[in-house]
């Protein structure tokens, strides 16, 4: 049987545990399979918490899973961690550091040995590199190797100056 609470057509709100004093809510159980379903109106589901807000699901977290809609995540800061892989994916652009803010981005930055790949090498993709007055600075440990099946272009817009220092400078054609 189903007990209902607040499923007349009266419009009053339904508060549950509002006074100002300590407690805890709970609702519904964890056993076999019991169920949480909250829906709400065009004015959404608003929560609200001075502590932390955990979500925790044995079987995953999931948003957006019946169609797609948009999510906006707006903090403080963001950290995402990740037992396995993270990956981020989508039809259209993805932009990391798009937005007007100045600081770094860094990608692989930390102490671990590991290969960073951008890009692949399938039909005409590309890898396009824009930069201000602040140029590309390239600094390696070991041998940088640039390999071009179609040719390797230096200055191939504008003519400019070349400056190599090298304790060996060896050419081949």
């Amino acid at each position: 049987s189903t007990i209902a609470i607040g499923a007349g057509a009266a419009a009053g709100n339904i508060d549950i545990g509002t006074n100002a004093t300590a407690r805890i809510i709970t609702v519904g159980n964890a056993t076999g399979t019991t169920k949480l379903d909250l829906d709400g109106g065009t004015d959404g589901i608003d929560v609200d918490t001075k502590g932390v807000l955990s979500l925790d699901g044995e079987g995953g977290i999931n948003i957006g899973i019946t169609t797609d809609y948009a999510i906006d995540v707006d903090a403080s800061t963001l950290d995402i961690d990740a037992s396995g892989a993270v990956t981020i994916d989508g039809t259209s652009t993805i932009a990391i550091g798009a937005g007007a803010a100045a600081g770094n981005i860094d990608i692989g930055t930390n102490g671990t040995t590991r290969e960073i790949t951008i890009g692949n090498n399938t039909t005409d993709a590309g890898i396009t590199m824009v930069t201000g007055t602040g140029g590309i600075d390239v600094d390696a440990a070991g041998v940088i190797a640039l390999d071009g099946a179609g040719g390797i272009d230096i200055g191939k817009t504008n003519d400019f100056a070349i400056d190599v220092d090298a304790s060996t400078l060896d050419i081949d054609a």
